[in-house]
């Protein structure tokens, strides 16, 4: 008998020859006469060695070349095996499957068949993994066997884990910025981090009084970091580096490095003057501005034209433009009427960038002054779409503020700008359903200033992020929030 023979533990399946097999059939098994084991006697089907299933395997053993118990290294702190590389695996994972059987030598010399876990207890430190293997024994003869490899889980610390417990416990360092009295854009910065998984790879995350800082293990790490922090908003950044250990004799030199990113210091609807020259390269606008939009561009509005302007970032720096009011200087009005055929409304390009902005005239008074004198300001504004009588409005008052450069430009600038519709305040029984998430940042050692930046830090978001939720719908969806339990 010339056919190849397929032996497993239990069934012998022959395969005969093309020359054996008439019109590309095959021969069942059952057509074949019975001849006796050579070694016990017992009936089977004939095949090359003349030996049954149970005596060949009792003879010949595939997996004898084979190490059936093995190590694998496990980082306790940050739960990751090491392959080479360390890197992160599921429990009964394909990954781990993966790691497994590299480690079990002598694989390339058989066929393959199939691999998977048998199971055990989780705190037993024991991986198992059943494989199966084929084998050609003898000419045209080939043997199926299973076999088991036992891994044994040994704890190893990690490089990375192993530099926490050290003095030098990072490598690369990102701090960020802005010299401002409140967290706004910082707090804002941190929602896109979130949004965009850009903080998985950090250290440690520490919060500082005007900003925040990340730690890195390694420089390509705080690079991306760095690269992504400067395509979302206007910024400059300076890089150092500081020596930690050398080694002359073998050329080995440690560094530490430190990327420093400081945020502009001016904010969405913050008022900013804008210096002479800068005036001319916008083409001839006027000195004060409100600040719009801030991103890798600042996007600002004229107060007397209603232009659109925009401030690239290398402008900024060179002209170092710098806010005149923000909205701690914000004052509240009443409006009186509403004169919405004055001048002509923008055209649809700008209308649609800025939304329903139409230019009118508007007669206000201060919340403070109503019922009190007649004391009234008319004013021109951009906020024709949204405002009728009887409505509230936050604005800035320049003819209540005492500044140098707002005097020696007051003739050329209305008494009141207007910023925005003032909506009624939450009520307290109805809370809010929704929270916002936050990077987890090391506690602050001094106690005390770590109450005084947390009642900061919650007076801030109730202002701003919680307010926007009902307020900015433009600002809400770049935010990142949950649900609360």
């Amino acid at each position: 008998i010339q056919g190849k023979k397929k032996m497993t533990s239990g069934n012998i399946i022959y395969e005969p020859t093309p020359s054996e097999a008439k019109d590309g059939e095959k021969i069942p098994p059952t057509q074949l006469a019975l001849i006796k084991c050579c070694i016990c006697g017992s009936a089977m089907y004939p095949n090359a060695t003349n030996m049954c299933t149970q005596c060949l395997s009792s003879r010949i053993d595939i997996t004898e070349n084979f190490e059936k118990d093995g190590v694998l290294h496990h980082c306790k702190q940050c739960d990751r095996y090491y392959g080479p590389p360390w890197a992160l695996y599921g429990t009964e994972s394909p990954e781990l499957l993966n790691m497994c059987l590299k480690k079990v030598k002598g694989l390339g010399k058989v066929k393959f068949v199939d691999a998977k876990f048998v199971w055990t207890e989780p705190h037993s430190k024991r991986i198992i993994v059943k494989v199966t293997i084929q084998k050609e024994v003898q000419a045209n003869a080939i043997l199926e066997s299973k076999f088991t490899v036992e891994f044994v889980v040994e704890n190893l610390q990690c490089d990375d884990c192993k530099k926490t417990w050290t003095p030098h416990t990072w490598d690369s360092a990102v701090q960020l910025r802005q010299k401002v009295d409140h967290k706004r854009t910082i707090m804002y910065l941190e929602q896109v981090i979130l949004k965009n998984n850009m903080h998985k790879k950090t250290m440690s995350v520490k919060e500082v009084s005007d900003g925040i800082d990340f730690y890195f293990s390694n420089k390509a790490n705080a690079s991306i970091l760095n690269d992504f922090l400067r395509s979302q908003i206007v910024c400059k950044t300076k890089s150092s580096k500081e020596l930690i250990s050398a080694d002359k004799s073998s050329n080995v030199y440690t560094y530490k490095h430190t990327f420093h990113i400081e945020v502009a210091p001016i904010c969405r609807e913050d008022l900013v003057f804008l210096p002479p020259k800068l005036q001319k390269e916008l083409g001839g606008s006027s000195p004060i501005a409100l600040v719009t939009k801030m991103a890798t561009m600042i996007q600002l509005l004229d107060i007397v034209s209603f232009k659109t302007l925009s401030l690239d970032d290398a402008s900024y720096w060179k002209h170092n433009v710098k806010a005149l009011c923000t909205r701690r200087q914000l004052s509240e009005f009443i409006v009186i009427s509403v004169e919405t055929k004055y001048g002509a409304p923008m055209g649809k390009e700008e209308e649609a960038k800025a939304g329903e902005m139409t230019i009118c005239q508007v007669e206000v008074q201060r919340i403070t002054d109503f019922g009190q004198n007649d004391t009234r300001f008319y004013t021109k504004t951009h906020l024709g779409g949204y405002l009728k009588p009887d409505d509230r409005v936050f604005g800035y008052d320049l003819d209540s503020l005492n500044m140098v450069k707002i005097e020696s430009i007051k003739k050329n600038v209305p008494d009141v700008i207007l910023l925005k519709k003032s909506f009624p305040e939450r009520t307290q029984k109805k809370k809010r359903a929704w929270r916002l998430k936050h990077i987890e940042k090391e506690a602050d050692t001094d106690k005390r200033a770590s109450k005084k930046r947390k009642k900061k830090r919650m007076k801030t978001v109730s202002y701003t992020h919680l307010r926007a939720h009902e307020t900015e719908a433009d600002l809400v969806c770049r935010l990142l929030l949950e649900k609360k339990k």
